[in-house]
């Protein structure tokens, strides 16, 4: 036997699960290895000190006791409060109203705010950037000039051959 194999019946001992002829060979090997009759001793203290805690834990209540002990204990909690509880009460019919006029305005303004009005289409004509020319020293240079869809910017992109740009003496 190993000190692992040892470990492992000494586990099932405590568990109750180790034969009555394993249980005498690790005697054996316990009464030869004082280190490990240390961790048996241990063990079985930890054990005795398990079952006395779970003794002590009264038994438990059926369902239906506990149940009704928790819906004793929200009567008394809403008697205790009036007729100010959130569930049942005023209160609750002020929350929902305020909660009615708080999505209300927030649709009002969204609406207000996000509808294009005559004017706003014209400052939005007005601001839009025209490009006349592009002017540059590449030769063979392509300028593409678009406005951006997501952003509304206009953009200006310049391509050119790597090539011919080498060869007219630029680098880079």
């Amino acid at each position: 036997m190993n000190k692992l194999k040892a470990q492992q019946w000494m586990s099932q001992a405590l568990d109750g699960e180790l034969s009555a002829r394993r249980r005498q060979r690790l005697e054996q090997w316990l009464a030869a290895h004082p280190e490990d009759r240390v961790l048996w001793d241990q063990w079985q203290q930890i054990g005795s000190q398990l079952r006395a805690a779970v003794e002590a834990v009264p038994p438990l209540r059926s369902s239906a006791q506990a149940w009704a002990g928790i819906r004793a204990e929200l009567d008394d909690q809403k008697a205790a409060a009036g007729a100010w509880t959130w569930f049942g009460g005023r209160s609750a019919a002020w929350a929902g109203s305020l909660a009615a006029l708080l999505i209300i305005a927030t649709g009002v303004w969204w609406w207000s705010f996000y509808t294009p009005t005559p004017v706003s289409t014209a400052v939005a004509e007005v601001d839009r950037t025209q490009v006349e020319w592009i002017d540059t020293d590449i030769e063979s240079a392509m300028p593409v000039v678009y406005t951006d869809a997501g952003t509304g910017l206009t953009v200006i992109w310049v391509s050119f051959d790597e090539e011919k740009r080498e060869d007219n003496g630029y680098a880079g």
